[in-house]
């Protein structure tokens, strides 16, 4: 569809790997899991994709992934291009999902007779807000970001950042309901090790454990739609800041 400011055009593979690459490098700040020392190329095989993101088992990920680019590709399909996994490749991948999208280019605005991209960005973030239901009427660009990506974060990261792959800062979450839980955890993870290794306590140490693993799964299910406490993205402060971020990648 086009807009005054947007249009949707043909996806290239290698729109597709910079997206790629970039869920890659904000996932490694908020999941331990991923592997931060892994670059991600057309020549990496989905077993190192799999690793660098700690992602799903292949029917699940062709799903996952069905999902985060809006696609109705079927198991099948996703079977030849995600496996064998060692021979596989990020280009394989990339070219399927190409083939089946789009992406957001941006048309600079005239403002006072002067093209404008940042303007068009903005309006193009807006509507990936409005796309998962948010209300943008007041949304201005002085507006600061902080209670929209403290309740919207993955907005952020899986559809504004879409926009101009790379451009957006890495994340930075803080979230005191998340960090104790995941404190709970590790002890936990403790007393079941104590329980293993010293034997004279065993019984009661694994109990221990036990109680703590039941803490963290339900607290970590009553928390799981909590908002964070703070989201950033760098210095990124007001939806100008973000437009202009955006914009500069973009052209």
């Amino acid at each position: 569809m086009c807009k005054a400011y947007s249009t949707e055009v043909a996806a290239s593979p290698e729109h597709v790997l910079a997206v790629l690459r970039d869920e890659h490098r904000q996932a490694v700040e908020v999941d331990g899991g991923c592997d931060p020392d892994i670059d991600l190329t057309f020549e990496s095989t989905v077993s190192e994709w799999r690793i660098a993101n700690d992602l799903l088992p292949t029917k699940q990920l062709g799903r996952a992934l069905n999902e985060s680019w809006a696609l109705t590709l079927s198991d099948a399909e996703w079977r030849d291009v995600l496996t064998p996994a060692h021979k596989r490749t990020l280009r394989d991948v990339a070219t399927l999902i190409s083939q089946h999208t789009t992406r957001t280019q941006h048309l600079p605005l005239t403002i006072a007779g002067t093209s404008c991209l940042p303007a068009a960005a903005f309006l193009a973030i807006k509507d990936c807000l409005a796309a998962d239901g948010v209300d943008v009427n007041a949304i201005a660009p002085s507006t600061p970001l902080h209670e929209f990506t403290r309740h919207h974060w993955l907005t952020f990261i899986r559809r504004i950042s879409r926009l101009s792959p790379g451009a957006l800062p890495g994340i930075a979450v803080k979230s005191q309901a998340h960090d104790t839980n995941m404190a709970i955890g590790c002890l936990s993870a403790v007393f079941f090790a104590l329980g293993i290794f010293v034997v004279e306590s065993a019984p009661s140490v694994l109990i221990l454990g036990v109680l703590l693993l039941l803490v963290t799964t339900l607290h970590g299910y009553s928390i799981r739609n909590h908002p964070l406490d703070k989201v950033t993205f760098g210095e990124l402060r007001t939806f100008r800041d973000l437009s202009l971020c955006i914009a500069e990648r973009a052209g």
